[in-house]
């Protein structure tokens, strides 16, 4: 009976990778309060700089990529077997043997450095490889891989994912395919490394597109796979295609398993709460007190207002609902300075699932 009890108060977590560079370069392209974007859409902040020129990308797009990116390393890792990919599958880390290999065997330096040389050549946004005869990559330029490697290319109902993927299922159908169009039409110019096993160790190679706007995949086809008797469509089919220079080197930092984990229930939380943990707190802190200063936060998660004690109240909102879900602990408003910070602690993996998770198959870090 008692083995029983704790059976029954496991909790299936479902955990998706979010791939660290992307988290650590993008900026939130948003219409906030219906108002129309201003094209170009430009945000430089420390190292970080990129350029929208078309389409959106905030907190339900980003959820597009991980679900992508979660599902090209569930096809790498499920290579040879004839079963789908299932998102309830251990994420491997970068150690990992075969992550190590395939990050190795799909890129190299010498690559690299000649296609970023010649970017301004493949003015359609794509990279060259088998798929263009007229423009590939030569095999004198790197004789021990040969030309680049094949583009990878994704197939997926809806459905399907609702299936692995519960908290989809507050989208309909319609809504899922107006998300993977809109993502996939956003044109981005930005900073970008790309990582690569060398063969002794990971490489970050620093890529940008700047001047050269590219999207993160092209949507091939849509289709209905599934319509009601009164031709009303349920579920549609998708071909994805990881062909443009942004939609390659994802893949890429995907296959090297370069990310974060973050627990499906993420997804539920407020847009803004999102941002904030996405983009300022899972990609680069630990389980330490690290500030983070009030014009940082305004600046990267471009709040319009310019009204301070109004950014402070949304922030301490923002902090409070992160904590309230156990994605933070303690956090506090401080001002040593003259300009207001914040400071918190990072939850682990186990404290962002909850207690109850024991289950060592999502026990993933």
């Amino acid at each position: 009976m008692e083995k029983a009890t704790r059976t029954a108060k496991k909790k299936r977590v479902i955990a998706l990778a979010a791939e660290r560079h992307l988290n650590k370069n993008i900026f939130p392209v948003m219409s906030v309060k219906g108002k129309e974007i201003g094209y170009p859409f430009t945000k430089t902040y420390k190292d970080r700089k990129m350029r929208c020129t078309a389409g959106k990308f905030g907190p339900k797009n980003m959820m597009i990529m991980d679900i992508l990116g979660t599902a090209m390393i569930h096809g790498i890792m499920n290579l040879g077997n004839d079963e789908p990919i299932s998102f309830t599958a251990r994420i491997p880390t970068e150690d990992n043997m075969k992550i190590k290999h395939y990050s190795h065997a799909f890129i190299s330096h010498k690559i690299l450095s000649y296609v970023t040389y010649y970017l301004r050549e493949y003015r359609d946004g794509c990279i060259p490889s088998y798929l263009y005869e007229e423009n590939s990559l030569p095999d004198s330029v790197d004789r021990t891989y040969g030309r680049i490697k094949r583009a990878q290319s994704f197939t997926v109902t809806d459905s399907f994912l609702k299936e692995q993927l519960p908290f989809l299922r507050r989208y309909s159908s319609k809504e899922l395919c107006e998300l993977f169009t809109s993502t996939g039409e956003c044109a981005i110019e930005m900073v970008y490394p790309i990582r690569y096993f060398d063969g002794k160790k990971y490489q970050n190679y620093l890529f940008n597109n700047i001047r050269y706007p590219t999207t993160f995949y092209r949507l091939l086809n849509v289709k209905a796979f599934k319509t009601s008797k009164d031709g009303h469509v349920l579920s549609r089919e998708y071909e994805f295609m990881f062909d443009t220079f942004l939609g390659y080197y994802f893949v890429q930092n995907c296959i090297s398993c370069y990310t974060d984990l973050i627990p499906d229930k993420f997804y539920s939380l407020s847009d803004y709460a999102q941002l904030l943990y996405r983009l300022m707190i899972l990609p680069y802190y630990g389980k330490v007190k690290i500030p983070l200063t009030l014009e940082d936060i305004r600046y990267c998660l471009d709040f319009k207002t310019k009204d301070t004690y109004m950014v402070r109240k949304v922030v301490r909102r923002l902090l409070e609902e992160l904590e309230a879900h156990h994605f933070i602990s303690e956090p506090k408003e401080i001002n040593p300075y003259g300009y207001y910070m914040y400071t918190f602690v990072r939850s682990t993996w186990k404290e962002r699932v909850g207690t109850t998770e024991t289950d060592s198959d999502t026990d993933l870090v």
